[in-house]
């Protein structure tokens, strides 16, 4: 897998996983880490609407 910049931001946050319900594709869960503050700050999002909110 080839990491791939998308914004001009060069500060440590990276989303190392996504996971999505195969039997309900509606529900996901991503975790993200952001190290710009020093200690990791890692944090876990989830939708139960394919994303849109």
């Amino acid at each position: 897998m080839v990491n791939v910049q998308i914004s001009p931001s060069t500060s440590s946050q990276f989303e190392p996983s996504i996971a999505v319900n195969w039997l309900n594709p509606s529900v996901m869960v991503v975790v993200a880490v952001d190290l710009r503050t020093g200690p990791a700050a890692i944090d876990l999002y989830r939708s139960i609407d394919a994303g849109a909110t």
